[in-house]
């Protein structure tokens, strides 16, 4: 959606805004680390993670936001991505939507699930990324 700006009398500016979202349902397993697909947002700063635990499982699990870097590669070629974390792990309670925002540019965005022993089975999960700028 483009963003509308008034410079003076009689004048507008216009300009480009982009959005890339992804929704994801997550099947997770107990005492794991599963990674989200990834995203892929460059010249997108503004990232929203929103998360919802689906199963009925009274133990929710926690998510990490994290963010995909290039930094220079020795051997030549194409720098690989590197994903850092955004931010600490946040806790998800079942039935409760869960959203993180972060302003900061990066080039692309997933998050890490972890679940812990204590989950019975399986953890179901509805997750959206999303970008924009």
């Amino acid at each position: 959606m483009p963003v509308v700006s008034g410079k003076s009398a009689g004048r507008q500016n216009i300009a480009k805004a982009g959005v890339n979202l992804d929704q994801i349902t997550a099947a997770l397993a107990a005492n794991n680390t599963t990674n989200s697909t990834p995203l892929q947002v460059p010249g997108l700063p503004r990232l929203t993670f929103l998360i919802i635990q689906t199963s009925t499982d009274a133990v929710g699990f926690q998510v990490r936001p994290e963010g995909a870097f290039k930094f220079g590669n020795p051997a030549g070629g194409p720098a690989p991505l590197v994903f850092l974390p955004l931010g600490p792990a946040v806790a998800v309670v079942p039935g409760v939507a869960t959203r993180i925002e972060i302003n900061m540019p990066c080039e692309a965005i997933r998050l890490a699930l972890v679940t812990s022993a204590a989950n019975a089975g399986t953890e179901t999960a509805q997750i959206v990324l999303a970008a924009s700028g």
